[in-house]
């Protein structure tokens, strides 16, 4: 046990102290991904997707065929505003490729909503 310790510290010696601090700096600021409790936005965003458009799909909970009645009577044009606003929340809070495609769909909804809201034109 001594003799590994030893071997540890003579490795030790040969680094410099600034290249020991750079790499646990790196370390921990690689470790504190600021995305990822940004995702939770977009997990938010997806939820009521599904309860809006899809009350059939969370049978479980009493008080989702109400909200699924009442998001029927609402207009187009408040449908596409919350699905365009929710979707793009979490892309401005943190770009990145898994956020956009993400959040594509959400977003798409809403542009959908947004154009069945005009009417033909």
């Amino acid at each position: 046990m001594q003799a590994s310790n030893q071997q540890n510290t003579a490795q030790d010696d040969q680094v410099s102290w600034w290249f020991k601090l750079l790499a646990r700096g790196l370390g921990t600021i690689g470790g504190l991904d600021m995305c990822e409790p940004l995702g939770v936005p977009e997990i938010l965003a997806g939820f009521m997707v599904v309860v809006l458009e899809a009350p059939c799909c969370c049978p479980f909970l009493d008080f989702i065929d109400k909200i699924g009645k009442f998001s029927e009577n609402r207009p187009y044009w408040q449908k596409g505003a919350l699905y365009v606003g929710s979707g793009i929340v979490p892309i401005l809070l943190c770009f990145s490729t898994t956020t956009v495609l993400g959040c594509a769909l959400v977003f798409g909804t809403g542009v959908l909503y947004g154009m069945m809201a005009l009417g033909k034109k």
